[in-house]
């Protein structure tokens, strides 16, 4: 009885031995994979993060150019609207003229 508790306990520590160095070499390359794993990813950020600035970048400088150009559209708009109202007192002179013409020859001068 005791040798085969011998044997038992022996088997038990052999098995221990040889199963705690497996579970350990196990866990060091999950480790290791999720190690590069994480380089990969913050690599990858790294890309994106610049990706992203110089996206930034790029539509800072053309919502810069959109904002110049819409502020000189405005300005012409406005010598547009100017030019428009006096091509209308234009037309009314001319109106004016016109009738002042038909007046003086209906009177007779």
């Amino acid at each position: 009885m005791i040798f085969i508790l011998y044997v038992t306990i022996t088997l038990q520590l052999s098995f221990a031995t040889k199963e705690v160095p497996m579970k350990i070499d196990d866990a060091i390359r999950d480790a290791e994979a999720v190690s590069k794993s994480i380089t990969k990813l913050h690599m990858e950020q790294d890309q994106l993060v610049g990706d992203i600035f110089s996206h930034v970048a790029e539509n800072t400088l053309m919502v810069k150019k959109m904002s110049q150009t819409t502020a000189q559209i405005r300005e012409l708009e406005k010598y547009s609207q100017y030019l428009s109202c006096i091509s209308h007192f234009e037309d009314l002179r001319c109106v004016e003229l016109a009738a002042a013409s038909s007046i003086l020859l209906l009177i007779g001068c």
